[in-house]
Formats: C-alpha cells, structure tokens, sequence
C-alpha cells in the first residue's frame, strides 16, 4: 500500500514541526551520551592513572628490579592489580589503543621527570568482573554491590621500564546503570506532545480563516451584496481577508454598473427596432420587405443572444421543483407551430427536478434552436436514473468537426460550415448553454453520431439547482 503525503496545511505543519523536534532530540541523545561516556573515562580513569603513575615513576627509579626479584610479586588492590612481566598486555591481547589516554599518561609522567617513556593504554566495557583480559581472569575482588551494577569499565595502562620489561595495571570501576535514558526519552515524548498540540493550534489559527476564504470565493455570486468575512489570525491572513472583503465588494459593484448598463442597452435598442419593424411592414415591394424583416429579426436575436450570456453568471430566476418533462413538451409544441420537426422521446411519465425553470428552457431553447440551424429532424430523449437526469437533443445535421468540438463553446465561435449569419447564427447558443448547464452544476457533453447528425447531451444531478433561490 502506497503511503499518500499529508496535503492539509494543519497536517504538514504539526509533521514537520514533530519531526524537526525528534530530529534535534535524536542529536541531543546522541551529544549527551557521548559526553556521558567522555566524563565516566575521565572519572574512571583519573585516579587510575595517577596512582599507575606514581608506581610507574617508582619502579622507573630502578626500584623495579628488587620488585620483580620477589617471585613476581603482585601488587593488588580491591578493584586494580600491578604486575611486572616481559610482555605487554594490550599488545597481545590485541586491544585497541586509547590515545587519549596515553596522551594523559605520558603528560603525567612528564611532570614527574620521565618525558619520554613509552606507554600504552587501552579500555573496555565488559558486562562481568570476572570476565577474561589482559590478566586473564584477573581475580579482581568486587563487593556485591558492584557485581549487581552488571557492567565494569576496564582500564589497562603499561609503561615501559627496559627493553624487556613492561609495568602494566589494570583497573576496575563500575559503569553507572543506563537508566536515565528512559527519562530522557520520555522528556522527548512529552516535548514532542507540547510542539504538536502548539503546531495544531496554530495551524487552526491559520487554516480556519483560509477555508472561510475559501468558501466565500467559492460562493461568491456576482452582483449580489456578499457578506463580509471576519478579519482575524495573524496579521498577514488579517490583510488577505480584508482585501479579499475590499475586492469582493468592488466587484459586485462593478457587476451591479454592468446590469443596470445591459438593462439600459437592451431597452434602448428593442424600442429602436420595434419601432423600424413597424415601419418596414408598410414597404413596397414585398421582397424587399421580408428581407428587412428577416434582417431586424437578426438583430433583434443577436442582441437576446448577447444580453443572455452576459446575464448568466447572475440570471434571474426563482429556483422550484417542477415536471421537465411537460416542460420540454410544451418547448417542442412551440416549435411545431413554426413547422420545424422537434421529437420529444420519452416514457410517458413525470420527470420531476428542483431547478430554475426558466435557465432549464433557456437552455434547450438554444440548443434545439443551434439543431434546427443545422438540421431537418431534431428530436429531445430524456433518460433518468437514480443520481442524474440525462438529456439528449440529436439532430440529423452535418455535425461538429472533432477538432472544434471545445471551441465551439466560446463566445461568438462560428464553424467554417456556417460562417453566414443566416445558416450559423451568432455563434452564442452553445456558449450560453454551456454556461447554464455549469450554472446549474450539470454537464454539457457534444459529440458527434454516426453515420451524421450531432448529440448534445446534457447531464444533470438529481437535485440539480439544489432547492435555492438565485437572485
């Protein structure tokens, strides 16, 4: 299973903030157990190398011949033991030599008088008192409190008296039990809740007023007064919102100029040619008559057409339930009174939808009428299921050419095929339709059918226009 990346703001902020915590934790663990290791040598070992050194200084003298003339006798002490043998340990025994160490040893030597003596030094951690080194099972006397501690640090120091002759003491001291790193641990885990309860009050703080920011653009309906968003958070999302509620209201006062200027237009301009339809029905002759009439009648559904789309975005319209069906019937009886050929297939039983009736026939207004343009036969097939409602106008015309199927839904986009104004029309049925059925939440879907003719088929949800009223 593919593990997806955290996308919400909140979320990335509280991950990044916990992992950069256990980050610095983990390198403060790792700094702090070092030094704790670095000061228990130095503990352990300080005692042990200068009492080595004061026996190494000693046996330097030449006290060392009369020390070894005893039987190799062994100097012993309850957790150390000096022996003075022609053998050195820690070569040997292979151990790893300590620098650090031997740089004390020998600094320690050098102030007692011996600068340039030979030394080794090494240390380990084993887990018994009893456990095989240099001595080999050195017979180190611990009390049982230190046996119970379960680990020991082992130093072992040599100095070298002649060529043949090494003094070499090894020494005990118990390791500190391990156990505050639980503690610190647990520090972790408690640093880690404050940075992420700190991380997801803050994120709430910045996400809340983002997603009110959100919703209103989203909801945002044009010329309508919006409501103000409230100006909180820190002072960056302050300025975005009281932009955001600056903008808006502009916006919708631009809006509101551009509907009183197409009302004004559009009043303007039918009076006008009205007025000249008037006129014309009076002409001489007759051919010349009809065509005047033919070309107001342009004009006149050129300019519908030009108002309806910029009306769009904030038609007018009171949102209800209704038949679509007996909708679309009395539609298609309109168009049989012109003469034209429009076929309604569909089961002989009510469609119901909550919409905007009037964008609804609007809309197949514009696409029955961009059919007839182009067609002979035009017939409407309603399909209904449970979650959508699909409408399919179908015309037996030349079609679309496939490349142009998305262009022919911009604003005053004419096919090659119908580039006169009387066979192709303005080029604003599909766009207007288009920009109803978004309207409305549906889909406008054009493609082309074999062996000719073109579907537009509209999908729309169950509840399309979701029982709102849109002013």
């Amino acid at each position: 299973m593919k593990l997806r990346a955290p996308t919400s703001l909140s979320t990335q902020l509280a991950l990044v903030m916990a992992l950069a915590v256990l980050a610095a934790a983990a390198v403060q663990l790792v700094v702090l157990m070092l030094e704790r290791n670095r000061t228990g040598l130095i503990e352990a070992s300080g005692p042990a190398i200068t009492r080595f050194a004061d026996l190494s200084s000693e046996a330097l003298t030449g006290n060392w011949r009369q020390l070894d003339e005893r039987a190799g006798q062994r100097y012993r002490r309850r957790s150390s033991r000096l022996t003075i043998t022609d053998q050195n340990y820690i070569v040997r025994w292979e151990m790893d030599r300590h620098r650090q160490l031997e740089q004390r040893l020998q600094r320690v030597l050098g102030d007692q008088g011996h600068p340039d003596v030979a030394v080794m030094a090494a240390t380990r951690i084993l887990d018994r008192p009893d456990q095989p080194g240099p001595m080999y099972r050195s017979g180190l006397r611990t009390d049982q409190q230190d046996r119970r501690r379960l680990k020991f640090r082992e130093i072992v120091l040599a100095t070298q008296l002649a060529p043949d002759r090494w003094i070499t003491g090894v020494y005990l001291a118990p390791v500190p039990p391990n156990d505050e790193f639980g503690r610190l641990f647990l520090g972790v885990l408690v640093a880690v809740g404050c940075v992420l309860g700190a991380a997801i009050w803050m994120s709430s703080r910045l996400v809340r007023p983002l997603r009110e920011l959100a919703a209103a653009a989203t909801q945002f309906g044009g010329s309508q007064r919006p409501e103000a968003l409230a100006v909180r958070g820190p002072r960056e999302i302050r300025r975005s919102l009281a932009a955001f509620n600056s903008m808006s209201e502009r916006v919708s006062d631009l809006l509101r100029e551009k509907d009183v200027m197409l009302g004004a237009l559009g009043h303007d301009l039918r009076t006008p040619l009205a007025s000249l339809r008037i006129r014309v029905e009076s002409m001489e002759p007759e051919s010349e008559r009809e065509k005047a009439i033919t070309t107001i009648e342009e004009t006149a559904r050129l300019l519908e057409s030009i108002l309806d789309f910029a009306r769009t975005g904030k038609a007018s319209s009171q949102t209800g339930p209704f038949d679509l069906r007996e909708m679309l019937a009395r539609l298609i009886d309109d168009y049989a009174d012109q003469g034209r050929q429009v076929i309604l297939d569909a089961a002989p039983v009510p469609t119901p939808v909550v919409s905007s009736e009037e964008l609804l026939s609007r809309l197949f207004r514009n696409l029955i009428d961009n059919a007839c343009q182009h067609a002979t036969t035009v017939s409407v097939k309603i399909e209904q299921a449970r979650s959508n409602t699909k409408i399919s106008v179908l015309d037996d015309g030349p079609g679309i050419p496939e490349e142009q199927l998305q262009l022919v839904r911009q604003p005053f986009y004419r096919t090659d095929a119908s580039r006169n104004r009387r066979g192709g029309g303005s080029g604003l049925g599909l766009a207007l339709a288009d920009s109803i059925v978004r309207t409305l939440g549906g889909d406008l879907h054009l493609t082309n059918r074999k062996p000719r003719g073109l579907s537009a088929a509209v999908t729309l949800p169950s509840d399309v226009g979701g029982g709102k009223t849109t002013d």
